[in-house]
């Protein structure tokens, strides 16, 4: 039908290949050329190592982005700059069928452009300038408008015929419709079906059986636990947005491993501690959460952190390929794996004016704040301050080092001042510490010669005349832990009273659930 359409006499006769396919046959070289548009599957597909082989047998991997560092534009032979959501012109549809006419809030930056000029531009190069003459989206649009009535004539639910002919004025003064919208009828269609007719046949409903099953990995004796992926409230995707916003990190700075503490402590595994986590395709690093919200026997770890920000948590490495035979969908959530303590490391932060590549940590993770960079890091055991010092020397004549060094606890702090400014600060503990950042952070930002109060403070943590809020659990107001359990035990006995009070859970909404475990859990306590 569509070749009919199109008049294509070369149409493709069969089914493409769905995404893991995609990738198999690539590293078969039986795809030589991919062109990936605002994805990032080296992140979001399962088995990354075969991702990765993949993309590098391609001949030619063209990828489209709005960001230029991803872990897949890291592998792209040609990378096109993409405008994003606030620039792009078009059309969206919502869940309930109803088109909306889009337009761009910014002008594009720098040399992006949108997809469908690029593809048109390709395809001019190609030789087929003819067929991808459009000047304009609402081209695009009247046509795939003109192809959902082609033969049609009620035969397929999706209908919006009555834009065929659309010229660009009307495209622009385009209101909300919903879908079917035939010729004939500009209003649309608010409700389908209300005359018990379906798009069958013989016009009736077609029920499907299916017989449920089991994911097909199960635990065994090498791989123990059950791990279950997932997002994490104020994360999206492959944070290639979300993780520019620092407000956001502060809820969740890094990845983990969530596991219940009777299976922690049966492996020797203690919280906030490094962890290894192997199963048949790959490994992964990350920190230990105990969590009595996962059951024992599993294991819950967040989908979100790439490469970008984490240099060995990219969780896909553990995911097989074992797609459903219909759909192609990967079990993506669902992988049988084994669990270790990672033993003979420090722990530690480095705060930073500029961006470092950090070889020499076994772990690190990048956590986006507002000024200068953050990492957490894990160091291989055996560090000392003047080994640390001397990965980061430079050329400067005026450098200063502050030390603090205590060889019971080995707690090692080094604060390195360049111009009697705060350039570099390293924290190396033999334990996970619990240390908040954001002022250490911001004393990268002062333009003047640190006081000797401020040089203290510097290698204690923090001053003293600053509060210490905990645990940020409102993004909107950055409001911690340790300022609502005050607010707690003041008087505050509800949600409410600690909006009133502190501001939080009163824009958004989305740490209501976590304030009100507050609550439960005292109530759990007073019971």
């Amino acid at each position: 039908m569509v070749q009919r359409f199109w008049q294509a006499p070369n149409m493709a006769t069969e089914n493409g290949l769905k995404a893991v396919d995609l990738f198999q046959a690539m590293e078969e070289g039986k795809v030589k050329v991919v062109w990936i548009m605002s994805t990032n599957p080296m992140v979001s597909l399962p088995d990354t190592a075969q991702v990765r082989r993949a993309l590098e047998k391609c001949e030619l991997v063209i990828v489209s982005d709005c960001k230029a560092h991803t872990d897949t534009t890291a592998m792209a032979d040609v990378l096109l700059p993409a405008t994003g959501w606030s620039e792009k012109d078009g059309t969206v549809t919502n869940s309930e069928r109803r088109i909306s006419r889009q337009r761009g809030l910014l002008p594009a930056p720098g040399d992006a452009r949108h997809d469908w000029w690029a593809i048109c531009e390709v395809a001019k190069s190609l030789g087929f300038a003819a067929a991808f003459s459009y000047q304009h989206a609402h081209e695009i649009f009247a046509e795939h408008a003109a192809l959902s009535a082609f033969e049609n004539n009620g035969k397929r639910d999706f209908d919006i015929g009555h834009f065929s002919q659309m010229t660009k004025m009307e495209y622009d003064a385009l209101t909300p419709v919903q879908w079917p919208v035939p010729k004939g009828r500009p209003e649309g269609t608010k409700r389908m079906f209300e005359d018990r007719r379906f798009f069958t046949p013989d016009g009736r409903a077609r029920f499907i059986a299916i017989t449920p099953s089991l994911p097909k990995a199960q635990a065994s004796q090498e791989w123990p636990f059950t791990l279950n992926t997932g997002r994490v409230r104020d994360q999206w995707h492959t944070m290639t947005r979300t993780g520019d916003a620092a407000s956001l990190a502060k809820h969740t700075a890094q990845p983990y491993v969530e596991i219940h503490p009777k299976d922690a402590q049966h492996l020797g595994i203690k919280d906030k501690t490094l962890v290894r986590i192997t199963s048949a395709n790959g490994e992964v690093l990350l920190k230990a959460k105990w969590s009595r919200a996962v059951a024992p026997g599993n294991v819950f770890v967040p989908i979100h952190w790439t490469q970008q920000f984490a240099n060995v948590s990219v969780v896909s490495n553990l995911i097989p390929q074992i797609v459903d035979p219909l759909s192609g969908q990967p079990e993506s959530k669902h992988a049988q794996v084994r669990l270790e303590a990672v033993t003979n490391v420090c722990y530690g932060m480095v705060v930073s004016v500029e961006s470092l590549i950090l070889s020499d940590c076994l772990y690190w993770c990048h956590v986006p704040s507002e000024q200068g960079f953050h990492y957490e890091v894990v160091w291989p055991a055996g560090q000392t301050h003047e080994t640390l010092k001397q990965g980061y020397q430079d050329d400067a004549e005026s450098v200063e080092w502050l030390e603090y060094l205590n060889p019971v606890t080995q707690q090692i702090r080094l604060a390195k001042l360049v111009d009697q400014k705060l350039n570099l600060l390293m924290y190396l503990h033999s334990q996970p510490e619990s240390i908040v950042a954001d002022w250490l952070i911001s004393t990268l930002t002062i333009d003047t010669a640190l006081s000797a109060q401020e040089r203290l403070a510097m290698l204690v943590g923090m001053p003293a005349n600053i509060e210490e809020k905990g645990e940020i659990v409102c993004s909107c107001y950055q409001v911690g832990t340790k300022q609502i359990e005050k607010a707690v035990s003041n008087g505050v006995d509800s949600v409410e009273g600690l909006g009133s009070t502190l501001r939080c859970g009163t824009n958004c909404g989305s740490c209501l659930p976590e304030l009100k475990r507050f609550f439960s859990v005292r109530l759990e306590v007073s019971v």
